[in-house]
Order: structure tokens, then sequence, then C-alpha cells
């Protein structure tokens, strides 16, 4: 944990978030700020500051992260397209690293 990482407040419950997912590892919420009409934030419990640290110490959280993706469209009922990944190289707006869920894009 780190104790400045506003994802290390959620996780530990100091920052009052609700949580549509969680599990021994993982949490995930809306996000504050969504990009798309379904805009949800999948974090690790563990504090990784990107996504290359993450891969360096524990690599399979990559395929558990995409499990709680394909339960979180079950339970959410994403209907239609969607997409998730990651930001990397310094793109993430918090360095700790979360994957995003988008759905109900618009067609452009």
């Amino acid at each position: 944990m780190n104790g400045s990482c506003v994802f290390c407040k959620i996780v530990s419950g100091g920052k009052a978030e609700k949580l549509i997912y969680q599990d021994d590892e993982i949490v995930a919420f809306n996000d504050n700020n969504p990009r798309t009409p379904t805009h949800i934030m999948i974090v690790p419990k563990s504090h990784y500051g990107d996504f290359a640290e993450m891969m360096a110490k524990n690599a399979e959280m990559l395929t558990k992260i995409g499990q709680v993706v394909e339960k979180l469209v079950d339970q959410v009922g994403i209907r239609g397209p969607y997409t998730w990944g990651f930001h990397a190289g310094g793109k993430q707006s918090v360095n700790h690293v979360h994957a995003s869920l988008l759905a109900g894009m618009k067609k452009d």
C-alpha cells in the first residue's frame, strides 16, 4: 500500500467509493470522470506503480484482471461492443496500475 495513492485509499476503505466488484486481489468501481456511459476501473489491491512493474512482479495479475472484466461484462449487463485496457508509459492519471472497461460508445 502507498499512503498517498488514491487507489490504495479506496482499496483500504479510507476513501469512500461504491465497489461494484471485489475479491481477494482486485476491486472495481465506476470511474468518477467517465469517458463513456459505462467506464469501470479495475484495480489490483496490491500497489504497482505501472503496468511494467505489475508484469515484472505479478504477471498472472493480467489474466486475473481479464477474468474480472468478463465477470463485469455479465454483471453490469453490457450488450454490444466494449473495450478494456491499460494506460502505460506515464499516461495513467493515477500511478497505481489499473484497467478501464469502456462500453456504450457512440458511433462517429
